[in-house]
């Protein structure tokens, strides 16, 4: 998928590194006053509350492995490092 939406491959796997260490089954569940308001899915983390519709629309499914995996090369692409920017400290560049 890097070489698909020409993206590094190097940025990538920093990104997914830090994000769900390589977990394509990582989730992490977002509380507000105590409550679950959204989850982060997957290899890149990808939120359900700001994501899941507009990449279903495009034809991925963010809880399926390789959608997953393929949907965060695009967000990459279109919207660069900065939808990743909690984990800024872990990737050690901005």
């Amino acid at each position: 998928y890097s070489e698909k939406y020409g993206v590094s491959q190097e940025v990538a796997n920093n990104i997914i590194k830090c994000e769900s260490n390589f977990d394509p089954n990582a989730l992490h569940l977002n509380y507000m006053n105590g409550e679950v308001w959204s989850r982060d899915w997957g290899w890149w983390q990808i939120n359900d509350y700001y994501w899941e519709d507009y990449l279903r629309d495009l034809g991925w499914d963010i809880h399926k492995v390789g959608d997953n995996l393929e949907a965060g090369f695009y967000l990459l692409k279109k919207y660069g490092i900065k939808l990743w920017s909690a984990s800024l400290d872990c990737r050690g560049y901005q």
